[in-house]
């Protein structure tokens, strides 16, 4: 006697089945037939849902991109004090330049070498995942015109010395 049933005793038992997501008696064309001859729990059309959510829930969430900050990538800085200060700090590390930026900031850094400017987005990148510093400890007053030049406001401490 073999383990698999014989098909022509399995299609004639199922003419009808009840599917459990829906509830119905639908007949059994209405199923999937496995290669062992029994028909599938679930009808065709609720199995293609569950393969279809299933699908999704494999997949990791894709999260929406976020844009650049409007209006600060357009005000640039001079980049020589920033290319000085990366390299000093790579030179006091005993560290390549690539070894100490990684491949995003070391693009970035070719960039501004290549530019003269830098943007202050990539600016304040540098500043915090490299040096450590505050933008301004770099460029001074200088930082603080490109950066509050972009919203039109000035900073607290001007405001209060002209009244």
């Amino acid at each position: 006697m073999s383990a698999t049933p014989d098909p022509a005793t399995v299609a004639a038992r199922y003419a009808h089945k009840r599917c459990p997501d829906c509830r119905r008696i639908l007949p059994a064309s209405a199923f999937y037939r496995r290669p062992n001859g029994y028909l599938s729990a679930y009808c065709k059309a609720d199995q293609r849902q569950r393969d279809r959510a299933a699908r999704q829930r494999s997949r990791p969430q894709r999260r929406p991109r976020r844009a650049p900050a409007r209006g600060a990538d357009h005000h640039r800085l001079p980049s020589a004090p920033l290319l000085a200060a990366v390299r000093r700090h790579a030179d006091m590390r005993h560290l390549s330049l690539r070894e100490l930026l990684g491949p995003d900031l070391f693009g970035a850094y070719g960039n501004a070498q290549q530019a003269g400017t830098v943007s202050l987005l990539v600016l304040e990148r540098f500043c915090d995942e490299v040096l450590g510093w505050h933008p301004r400890m770099l460029y001074g007053d200088a930082y603080d015109h490109a950066a509050f030049a972009s919203n039109g406001k000035r900073p607290q401490q001007d405001r209060e010395v002209d009244r």
